[in-house]
């Protein structure tokens, strides 16, 4: 069964096309959000979610022996603590071809999970034989601040 190597949070990512290396930008450890009255959320699978910056997650698994022909799932995942599990994508098929395997994941503006006051979310990278129900898991925390602002009444 692959192992984890790591999963990272950053505002941009770079792949070389020739030697397939990688170059993250902009390691992303806290994130501010401004709160006021027009502030819209959204609930999925019990992980409050509202608009954010894109930021982008990589994973990395590395393949053990024998696993180049087993059928894998790769998913994305927020959390708020270790019970609610929010797809942040579908869940992707995939085999380990080479001796890393690397997924890779847009978090798009409107899917970044806000916790109900400042706390940690995580980020989870999960991985499965194709079939199974038990995931293996790595996770990447992010601090988030919720800061209050009013919105100013119209002027008339």
């Amino acid at each position: 069964m692959p192992s984890p190597v790591f999963i990272i949070v950053c505002s941009d990512v770079s792949q070389d096309r020739t030697t397939s290396r990688l170059s993250m930008f902009s390691l992303v450890e806290r994130i501010e959000f401004v709160i006021n009255d027009d502030t819209k959320f959204r609930e999925r699978n019990g992980v409050r979610f509202s608009s954010s910056h894109p930021y982008k997650a990589v994973a990395v698994w590395l393949r053990e022996e024998g696993d180049e022909e087993i059928e894998f799932e790769h998913e994305f995942c927020a959390s708020t603590d270790t019970d609610s599990h929010a797809p942040m994508a579908p869940i992707a098929d995939c085999q380990f071809r080479k001796e890393f395997h690397r997924a890779n994941f847009i978090l798009n503006a409107d899917v970044l999970p806000t916790p109900p006051g400042t706390g940690t979310i995580w980020i989870e990278s999960r991985l499965r034989r194709k079939g199974d129900q038990e995931w293996l898991m790595q996770r990447y925390p992010l601090h988030i601040e919720l800061v209050s602002q009013s919105t100013p009444a119209s002027a008339e």
